[in-house]
Order: structure tokens, then C-alpha cells, then sequence
């Protein structure tokens, strides 16, 4: 487990070195970097050797047969599916579940309105999609309508490239992810 971490670790201060000195696609070093770091620890990084739930196996299915859309989407919610939903949204924008699940029940929204942004769901829908995510949380159901209007705001602001940029982020190894943070923790620490 320590030598896994030494390679995120190691990569991540390399890559710092690499965008500090050189003009480059930081996405794209970013995948390469991790695909990098699976092949050597031969698929072993972070990846979810767990069967797969029978609500995963159907989203993959109709991934795999493009039927997965927004009004599917709001009408897994509808139905209080909220594990379906979460997998056909993961299936959707290529994020892992449990990222997505986080996505849906933070406050604000924010990271929601970015996925559906990238997933190009329109406003309309995503202003669905939110309220019936809000009801799903547990405790108080009531939205706050000051919430939901900050969040269509936000999603306005959203450029659907910007979008697609941070989701594309947030696909990187979560591992490599918690290297990074530290490593840009240690810079500020350095700094002042």
C-alpha cells in the first residue's frame, strides 16, 4: 500500500515540475501519467474489483444501447430509484458512483449542475433533475427556492466546455487526485 502511494505521490511532483516548465495539455498529461501508473501496478491502482450491483449491470446495458437519457433519468427519480439513477448518471458522464452520489446530496449543487452541464442535459431538465435529487435526501424535503434559483443561475454561467474539462478531472484515479492535493499543499506551505 505505501509503494502505491509512493507512486501517485512521486507522479504527482513530476507533473507539478512538467506544468511549471513546460508548455503542455495538463489533461492530457494527467491521463497519461495515470495510465501510466495502472499499467505498472498492473490495474491495481484504485480500481473496484466489487461484483456489480444489479442496478449497475442495467445502466451499463443501456449505456451500451444509448438509451439512457434525461427523461430517463428524471423518471428513475420519479420513482424514488435514487441507486439507479445515480448509476445511469455514473454510466452518463463516466464518473465513478460513489462520486456522483456525492454530487447529488451536497448542498448548493453546484457539482451536479457542472456533470449535467457536461452530459449536455438541458435546463429545463437539470432544474428536474435537482428537485426531485432535493427531495431525495434525507430529512427536510423542502427545497429552498433561493437554492434552486442560485443553482439555474449557476448552471446558466456554465460554459459546456468549461463543464466537460472539470468532468474530465474528475475521472482522473482518486489516488492521483489525493497526490496532487498534497503535493500543491506542500508549494502553499513552501510559499509562505
Amino acid at each position: 500500500d505505501l509503494a502505491k502511494r509512493m507512486y501517485w505521490w512521486v507522479s504527482a511532483a513530476l507533473r507539478k515540475h512538467i506544468v511549471e516548465h513546460y508548455r503542455i495539455d495538463e489533461a492530457d498529461l494527467d491521463n497519461k501519467i495515470q495510465d501510466t501508473i495502472h499499467d505498472i501496478l498492473g490495474g491495481e491502482g484504485s480500481i473496484d474489483r466489487t461484483p456489480l450491483r444489479k442496478s449497475q449491470e442495467l445502466a451499463e446495458k443501456l449505456q451500451k444501447a444509448e438509451a439512457i437519457t434525461p427523461q430517463l433519468l428524471i423518471q428513475t427519480l420519479r420513482q424514488g430509484e435514487v441507486v439507479l439513477f445515480e448509476d445511469l448518471l455514473a454510466q452518463m458522464t463516466g464518473l465513478r458512483t460513489n462520486l456522483i452520489r456525492r454530487l447529488v446530496f451536497e448542498p448548493g449543487g453546484e457539482g451536479l449542475a457542472i456533470a449535467c452541464r457536461a452530459a449536455d442535459i438541458m435546463k429545463p431538465d437539470f432544474a428536474s433533475i435537482f428537485l426531485l435529487s432535493r427531495s431525495a435526501r434525507p430529512g427536510d424535503k423542502v427545497v429552498d427556492p433561493n437554492e434552486v434559483s442560485r443553482v439555474l443561475n449557476f448552471f446558466d454561467r456554465v460554459v459546456p466546455e468549461t463543464a466537460r474539462k472539470v468532468v474530465e478531472r474528475w475521472h482522473l484515479d482518486p489516488n492521483f487526485l489525493f497526490a496532487l492535493k498534497q503535493v500543491n499543499e506542500i508549494k502553499r506551505s513552501a510559499a509562505e
